[in-house]
């Protein structure tokens, strides 16, 4: 990532950037082992032939803060026994997921690496969903599991027959709302060690309660982990930088106006005139996020 200083600094200024610090963190990816084949029509269109199904993983994050001598989880991926999820989330599994394979838990993964569960001081989900919240009931206690305002429906599972979460996860551990009380960029946001190291940012438009984590690599540079916010590129495209070549007619921006309005729940003044903005602004730049979960 671009360090925020240099040229660019008055831009970034501009932008309302975290605020400056000599304290950073290492993050290491975790590859959970998941692999789920999903619909291709449910993240883009037109589906080509051959290729109605994609194949996808599912990653978790490692962070640690070195002066703190603290660790989080930046989600953990799918639980490996996953049938063992509620009713609720095996329902929509079943429905949308048309196969599902995970070798390992990521309290495996961790452990065969030589950490020990209790090193880690905080699970930080981005967001609700069943393949990105793991199983937190295999951590120990001393393990705190953080999450976004809007995260629920509380009770989990089985107390509440409706919930998408496991009650058990909760059990015997100090559960954290993240209360946001700063702003970075547009967004609400959270400095989580309160050394300027990482930053929870409030992205609720995927799923309620949604987190993203700026992550301090260098004092300057950083690392943006998303959570679902963009399962597709196409999402931050076209931009100024990169518009639709000219070679795409007018006509087709009427195409990806109907077929927005088609796919998504429209109420008054959710959706800007599209078709002058549509080659060089991306769909998420029109779409009011706030009242629409994509």
């Amino acid at each position: 990532m671009e360090p925020l200083g240099g040229s660019h600094a008055n831009g970034m200024q501009q932008l309302n950037p975290p605020p400056p610090s000599n304290n950073t963190v290492t993050v290491r990816m975790v590859d959970t082992t998941s692999v789920m084949k999903l619909h291709a029509e449910a993240f883009l269109k037109p589906v080509m032939p051959g290729h109605e199904i994609m194949t996808v993983i599912d990653l978790a994050f490692l962070i640690e803060n070195p002066r703190l001598g603290k660790k989080a989880m930046f989600d953990l991926g799918t639980r490996k026994d996953y049938w063992n999820s509620p009713p609720w989330t095996i329902a929509r599994i079943e429905a949308a997921i048309p196969g599902v394979r995970i070798e390992k838990d990521v309290t495996e993964i961790l452990q065969e690496k030589g950490m020990k569960l209790s090193e880690i001081n905080d699970i930080i989900w981005s967001h609700s969903h069943w393949d990105h919240i793991g199983s937190p009931y295999l951590f120990p206690p001393s393990t705190n599991l953080c999450y976004g305002k809007g995260t629920g429906p509380f009770p989990g599972y089985p107390a509440n027959p409706n919930s998408a979460l496991n009650q058990a996860d909760f059990e015997g551990r100090k559960c954290i709302e993240i209360d946001y009380d700063m702003e970075i960029g547009p967004y609400p946001a959270h400095d989580f060690y309160g050394d300027g190291s990482l930053h929870l940012l409030d992205t609720p438009g995927h799923w309620p309660g949604h987190m993203c984590a700026l992550a301090r690599t260098t004092p300057d540079t950083f690392l943006f982990l998303g959570g679902d916010i963009c399962h597709f590129a196409g999402d931050f495209r076209p931009s100024e930088q990169l518009p639709l070549p000219d070679s795409i007619p007018e006509e087709a921006f009427g195409n990806i106006e109907a077929a927005a309005v088609k796919r998504a729940h429209k109420t008054p003044g959710w959706m800007a005139p599209m078709r002058p903005q549509t080659r060089r602004h991306a769909i998420l730049q029109i779409i009011d996020t706030q009242t629409l979960f994509l």
